[in-house]
């Protein structure tokens, strides 16, 4: 009897496999995912801090952190990819009883290719569907942009999540990715309607500035989470220990 062809493996279509799990959204087919939640993460572990994946009971592991670290050749995305069964299992062993990511930052820039760019949201958003199939855990979108004109589709297949989650850091100050932010954070509000918690990653010890950056979606009613980090503690201590040699 002849064998049936495996066409994902010889094509290299292995990936089918996970995105097949949602519906594509949107003109570049971006995975849909979805996130319902009504408690939010306190703390944010990062990939690489796996000895505080379960530091409280609403940790959230985050990919803030060279790409390389978390997505290299052995990475999830790779794993995905050629369906590496023996590296998915590390991974779902890695990440066993988390019970919040948000999306792998892939990285993405205005100086990258267009097509570049377009395959690392689709990294990102692959990696989320896999982490919710597999890990049983709940992925809370991370919005991300390289420049204005992905605003047309960086929310496509977000449509029906309550909660998301943006990056600020290294764009607190006054410049040009400071600025994209805010406007990336107005866009979001007025295009996701069910939107009720936006998460913020941030290492500012400063709410101020965060609460003026995400303005827009505190008046439109939206709750703000800034859940503690390793940077952002150490950052508060450096602050309180500078106060009280000043004061001194």
């Amino acid at each position: 009897m002849k064998r049936k062809k495996n066409l994902c493996e010889l094509l290299n279509l292995e990936y089918l496999k996970v995105s097949n799990k949602t519906i594509s959204v949107g003109e570049r087919d971006l995975p849909k995912m979805f996130c319902d939640i009504e408690e939010y993460p306190d703390f944010i572990a990062l990939y690489s801090e796996p000895g505080l994946y379960h530091k409280t009971e609403r940790t959230c592991v985050g990919f803030f952190e060279y790409d390389k670290v978390f997505n290299g050749r052995y990475g999830l995305n790779e794993s995905i990819r050629w369906n590496d069964e023996e590296k998915l299992n590390d991974y779902a062993e890695r990440f066993e009883g988390v019970r919040y990511f948000c999306s792998p930052d892939n990285s993405v820039g205005g100086d990258l290719h267009k097509s570049e760019t377009d395959y690392r949201f689709f990294q990102g958003r692959l990696a989320s569907i896999w982490l919710t199939m597999n890990v049983d855990a709940i992925v809370i979108p991370l919005i991300t942009y390289s420049r204005k004109t992905d605003f047309q589709f960086m929310l496509d297949g977000l449509e029906e999540v309550t909660a998301v989650m943006f990056n600020t850091k290294g764009k607190i100050d006054a410049g040009i990715d400071h600025e994209l932010l805010k406007l990336a954070v107005s866009y979001t509000v007025q295009r996701l309607k069910k939107l009720k918690a936006i998460i913020v990653y941030s290492v500012t010890p400063d709410n101020e500035k965060i609460f003026e950056i995400f303005a827009p979606a505190i008046e439109a009613g939206i709750k703000i989470v800034i859940p503690d980090n390793t940077l952002r503690t150490r950052n508060i201590e450096l602050m309180k220990a500078r106060v009280h040699h000043e004061c001194a």
